[in-house]
């Protein structure tokens, strides 16, 4: 488990034709020997390249101004329960149990959900089809993202079928001198 907050600042790449696992900085997109190579390594090499990043540092040196533009354009963090997290939590609930929309918005559940936040408009069927529409949107948008970022070749090869249970199912094949993704940036929704 990555605890250290650096890694929030490198992509990890794999050289396939070397098969040796590396670090790109997604600032200045200097490239490193992944700390997890050897039992001796560390991830203080991550904060050591840090703290002599230009790129890096600039973002740290923002004047009050650019702060408070910044600070502005963030949302507001409810601590309260509403409606739209609760179908955010009803949708990665449904997706990690592997249950249609149907049954996880099915009347016992609203019927609890509505003792349980009486004031909240509880979402329906197809409340959550239209997050998860959005999810994958933001996904898509993120991958595109990553993909432009990555300045050498790139094989891509998906495959899509249905399972004799009529559950479909995408798979995608990235093929790259180095790959210029992170596990957190493949996150499926």
């Amino acid at each position: 488990m990555k605890t250290s907050p650096n890694w929030s600042h490198f992509f990890e790449a794999v050289d396939p034709a070397k098969k040796v696992a590396h670090i790109v900085c997604i600032h200045c997109k200097w490239i490193g020997p992944h700390p997890n190579r050897s039992a001796s390594h560390s991830p203080g090499r991550l904060g050591r390249h840090l703290s002599g990043c230009h790129k890096y540092q600039a973002t740290l040196h923002k004047s009050a101004v650019e702060q408070l533009v910044e600070q502005n354009s963030r949302p507001y963090i409810e601590t309260e329960m509403n409606s739209r997290k609760l179908t955010e939590a009803m949708l990665n609930g449904a997706i990690h149990s592997n249950i249609s929309f149907c049954a996880a918005t099915n009347p016992v559940w609203m019927s609890l959900l509505k003792l349980g936040f009486p004031n909240i408009r509880i979402p329906d069927r197809r409340s959550l089809p239209r997050l998860l529409e959005q999810r994958a949107m933001e996904a898509r948008y993120d991958l595109k993202l990553q993909l432009s970022l990555n300045d050498s070749n790139i094989s891509l090869a998906l495959d899509g079928w249905t399972s004799t249970t009529n559950v479909s199912f995408q798979g995608m094949w990235f093929n790259s001198p180095i790959l210029i993704l992170s596990s957190h940036h493949l996150s499926l929704y």
